[in-house]
C-alpha cells in the first residue's frame, strides 16, 4: 500500500475471516458444504470445517479443483453453477461462495440453483464484487488484452488466477429482486476498491474520495462489493 495516502479504517477489516465465520455459524456437525467456484482456493480451510462434515468443491475447471492443497474437498463436482445439477438438489445443509459470482454469466440462474441444491433451512453465505464499482466499470470497459495488460504491468497481479467477470446483476437493487424466493435475505454492502489504484497516489487519493461519498450517501447499487447471507 501507499505511504503516502492513508486509507480509511475499514481497509484493516479482516473481510475473509468475517465471511468464513459468517458461513460457519451456520455449519453444525455432520454439515454438508457446498463450496462454489472455489477451485484452488477452497473458502473454508479444512481445519475450520466442523467434525464428522462434507465439504465438495463444485467449480467449472476440474484443473482449478486438482490445484487445491491436498484434502482440501472430500469430492469435486466439475460443472457450470448455472446449468442446473438434478443430482445435487436438496443435498447440502450450507453453500460458500468467496469473490466468485461476478464471474458467472447468469446470476439469477446461479442463485436458483444453490437455493435448490440446500436443504430445507439451508443457508448461503457468498461475497462477490459490484458492477457499479469503479474496478467492474473499468473492467467492462477495456478490452480483454488491455485489462489483462493493466493487471500485469501496474497491479502485478498472476494471470494465471485471473478471470473473465461478468458482473451480471451484481448490484443493490437487482441483487434484491433475485434473492426474493428466499425466507431471510441480508445484503451489505461493502466500499473497499483502493487497492486498484495503487499504482498511483494521486489516483489513489481521489478514488478513496470517492468512495468515501458513495458510501456516506449509502449508494448501494455503486458498492465494491456485497456480503449476502441467504436462507432457505
Amino acid at each position: 500500500m501507499s505511504s503516502e495516502v492513508k486509507l480509511p479504517e475499514r481497509y484493516s477489516e479482516p473481510w475473509q475471516a468475517a465471511f468464513q465465520e459468517q458461513a460457519l455459524r451456520a455449519a453444525g456437525p455432520n454439515c454438508r458444504i457446498l463450496d462454489i467456484g472455489s477451485g484452488r482456493s477452497p473458502s473454508l480451510p479444512r481445519n475450520m470445517l466442523p467434525p464428522g462434515g462434507h465439504y465438495a468443491g463444485f467449480d467449472l475447471s476440474l484443473q482449478e479443483l486438482e490445484k487445491a492443497p491436498d484434502g482440501s474437498y472430500d469430492e469435486i463436482i466439475v460443472g457450470d453453477v448455472a446449468i442446473t445439477n438434478d443430482l445435487l438438489i436438496g443435498k447440502y445443509d450450507l453453500a460458500v461462495s468467496w469473490c466468485v459470482l461476478e464471474h458467472v454469466s447468469d446470476l439469477a440462474a446461479t442463485i436458483s440453483n444453490i437455493r435448490l441444491y440446500l436443504k430445507p433451512g439451508g443457508v448461503f453465505v457468498t461475497q462477490f464484487s459490484g458492477k457499479f464499482s469503479a474496478h467492474g466499470i473499468v473492467n467492462m470497459i477495456l478490452p480483454v488484452n488491455v485489462g489483462r495488460w493493466f493487471l500485469k504491468r501496474l497491479l502485478h497481479r498472476d494471470l494465471e488466477k485471473v478471470f473473465p467477470a461478468y458482473y451480471d446483476a451484481c448490484y443493490y437493487s437487482k441483487l434484491l429482486d433475485i434473492t426474493s424466493q428466499w425466507d431471510k435475505v441480508e445484503i451489505t454492502p461493502r466500499y473497499r476498491g483502493a487497492s486498484y489504484f495503487m499504482f498511483s497516489n494521486i489516483m489513489l487519493e481521489l478514488y478513496v474520495r470517492y468512495e468515501d461519498y458513495i458510501r456516506k450517501n449509502d449508494f448501494r447499487n455503486m458498492a465494491t462489493h456485497y456480503l449476502i447471507i441467504c436462507r432457505k
